[in-house]
């Protein structure tokens, strides 16, 4: 009788788990689609040089996944392929704590195949574990994995990005 008292509030405890995890690939998410954060370093790079000011009609000036680097720290990425191999990433929701593991590749935006060169969609792929997430022993771990695609958000029709008259970048 023991035994099963046990596995049933194991399974609570998992279930209470499994729950929190899509709040947590939420609110990585929304961390990394936020306002500041750009699609490229391109964008961060030429945000304030004339004419461009940030703007693109060609992928080709993306930063190619080859030369992706981690930001230095989870908080402190102004692009998304900065949060690129960043590993064991600590969230904490409820008092359950969580690594978060991200990945960044390019896709294409149209059939969200990967591409081997850059394009208009990124990617990021989470996977996201806690101790408290596992079947029967800690020693089968499972980890959940989520997906969310990013495209730039810039017109990329020449015809269409706002030039200044007066030389000076407008906002994005």
């Amino acid at each position: 009788m023991h035994q099963g008292t046990t596995s049933t509030q194991q399974r609570h405890i998992l279930n209470e788990v499994t729950t929190q995890v899509t709040g947590v690939g939420v609110e990585v998410f929304d961390h990394i689609g936020r306002a500041g954060v750009a699609f490229d370093k391109f964008v961060v790079d030429t945000q304030t040089t004339f004419p461009t000011c940030g703007r693109t009609t060609s992928a080709d000036v993306f930063t190619p996944e080859a030369s992706f680097v981690p930001a230095g720290s989870y908080a402190g990425s102004a692009y998304i392929e900065g949060f690129d191999g960043m590993t064991d990433v600590p969230i904490d929701r409820d008092d359950i704590p969580f690594l978060v593991d991200i990945a960044v590749t390019y896709v294409d935006p149209v059939t969200l195949a990967p591409s081997a060169v850059p394009t208009f969609a990124k990617e990021v792929t989470l996977t996201i574990s806690s101790p408290f997430l596992f079947i029967k022993t800690p020693d089968t771990p499972v980890e959940v994995r989520m997906q969310r695609v990013f495209e730039y958000d810039t017109v990329t029709k020449a015809a269409y990005i706002p030039y200044s008259g007066n030389g000076l970048c407008p906002a994005l």
